[in-house]
């Protein structure tokens, strides 16, 4: 149904998105899902998956929707709706947005969207003719503290930020997935993406992978350090492991004057000066006590802004990220560590 709002004093109808919701697995169970439930002017009007149980699943969050199971798709099978969300396998995910793109209808995957880079740029270029709203899922540039931490380091008293150092660890993948025999891509597009993501969220765009390296494979984990020149002649390190106990990510950026930010999980930000004038100073953030959830973890911010890109469409390129097209970055980041190590090797 649509919604029945008041906007400046005056009755109005405001359209609902509606969505169908492709692949219900345990990501889309756990955040996708809530998150959509908890935007206003979302209606899920149909779920799909191959398996049963996940359907099962997926009936006690979305009471009013259709549930299909189904493995292949066409055209059909996503008109009548206004948004398509896929969380599934990259193959899933390439099948998917290249029939609503060719078709003119929004889409939002989850990483990876695609196996390569070469099917990525076809599909972000084939978004800019048909101008279609895209968005790629990568939750921690949407979390509140990288917003937190994007708005300390643009503040004109951090300077111009010089260096960077990641740190991002993982327990899984171990071994290959969706078919790949790389142990290393596998990571890359699963989880190591996100750290890039991140990177490049915070300190622009990629120029050059100077340097590579990779831990031999034992038992089917990675471990990575990786060297970065951005476009703005900053310096960048990259540290991804899937060896850890458990998910953890850190992060520093340190400016020409002298501040260092440091965000410390999701939960913490330090600012640290060491000029004259900022001797001893230091800087804290931290959530609000009760200060959880989906748009605290990015999930239901991130979707946030692909409606919104939806509903402004000539303002979509600042709302909407990452795009397809930005999500190219990411990937011939990807290639260019391969290659590093592929070199070194």
């Amino acid at each position: 149904m649509d919604l029945l709002i008041t906007l400046n004093d005056k009755v109005v109808y405001m359209k609902k998105h509606r969505v169908i919701l492709i692949g219900c697995g345990e990501h889309a169970l756990e955040n996708l899902i809530p998150s959509l439930n908890a935007i206003a002017s979302v209606e899920i009007k149909t779920v799909c998956d191959n398996l049963q149980e996940n359907i099962e699943k997926a009936k006690s969050w979305c009471p009013l929707a259709k549930f299909i199971i189904k493995e292949k798709y066409t055209i059909k099978d996503l008109k009548g709706h206004t948004a398509v969300i896929v969380a599934g396998p990259p193959q899933l995910h390439e099948e998917i947005s290249r029939i609503s793109i060719e078709n003119g209808i929004p889409v939002f995957v989850e990483k990876p969207p695609t196996v390569n880079t070469e099917t990525l740029q076809y599909l972000a270029d084939l978004a800019t003719k048909k101008n279609v709203v895209t968005c790629v899922g990568h939750n921690l540039r949407h979390s509140t503290s990288a917003l937190e931490l994007q708005n300390a380091i643009r503040d004109e008293d951090f300077g111009v930020p010089v260096a960077m150092e990641m740190r991002y660890m993982a327990s899984k993948p171990r071994g290959t997935r969706w078919g790949l025999s790389s142990p290393l891509r596998s990571f890359l597009l699963s989880h190591a993406n996100h750290a890039i993501d991140l990177m490049i969220y915070q300190m622009g765009k990629i120029k050059n992978t100077v340097a590579a390296r990779v831990w031999p494979d034992i038992n089917g984990g990675v471990a990575i350090t990786v060297q970065f020149i951005f476009e703005s002649g900053a310096v960048g390190n990259l540290l991804a492991s899937s060896y850890a106990p458990y998910f953890q990510v850190n992060l520093s950026v340190l400016s020409n004057k002298g501040v260092l930010a440091e965000m410390n999980g999701l939960r913490e930000i330090n600012m640290t000066g060491s000029s004259d004038l900022r001797k001893r100073w230091h800087k804290q953030w931290k959530p609000r006590t009760l200060e959880t959830g989906y748009s605290f973890a990015g999930y239901q911010t991130e979707l946030e802004s692909f409606f919104r890109a939806i509903e402004y469409p000539l303002e979509k390129t600042n709302i909407v990220h990452p795009s397809f097209h930005d999500e190219v970055e990411i990937y011939k980041a990807i290639d260019a560590i391969e290659k590093c190590v592929s070199d070194n090797n």
